[in-house]
């Protein structure tokens, strides 16, 4: 076998172009050539000639006076807005405490309404009929809807007394 050699390897990840790289002598650097830079000399007049021009007001008295006060009123704006949404935050804070209360209230009911359900059965009913002595009405007993009552017809109470006056 025979050794390569190394300087012939080529690294895979280089490029087989060669990029063209720029030199100050280059024509692509011409352009820094043909501006003059300013001397330093010159830097520091320019500053003093700024230094010594009286300075300009930016903004007469009314104007700053009216801008202060729109900035006043963007402010007390803002404190308006702020305080209204506490309000709403405070009665929408309300709100969920009173719907709490209310599903607290229909479970409690649905609670009720189940042990009522459980309590009373038909059978007890009976039961508790049957030892006060309670029984099905006769046909006597009947009275049908839509008929003229007639005040003839004694009507058993079962032993209570009738009201005084009627």
């Amino acid at each position: 076998m025979e050794i390569a050699d190394k300087s012939r390897i080529r690294n895979p990840y280089s490029s087989a172009t060669r990029v063209y790289s720029p030199s100050r002598s280059s024509v692509a650097y011409a352009y820094e050539q043909a501006i003059p830079l300013p001397r330093r000399q010159e830097k520091q007049d320019a500053q003093h000639r700024q230094r010594l021009q009286p300075k300009e007001k930016l903004l007469s008295s009314g104007c700053k006076w009216a801008l202060l006060l729109a900035m006043a009123v963007i402010a007390a704006s803002s404190l308006v807005i702020v305080s209204r949404f506490a309000n709403i935050a405070g009665s929408y804070a309300q709100i969920n405490k009173l719907k709490a209360a209310i599903n607290e209230a229909e479970l409690r009911i649905r609670e009720l309404n189940v042990s009522l359900e459980c309590a009373v059965s038909i059978e007890d009913a009976k039961e508790a009929a049957s030892r006060l002595g309670m029984a099905y009405p006769d046909a006597s007993q009947y009275v049908r809807v839509g008929e003229p009552f007639d005040a003839k017809t004694t009507v058993q109470t079962g032993g209570a007394k009738e009201p005084e006056g009627a």
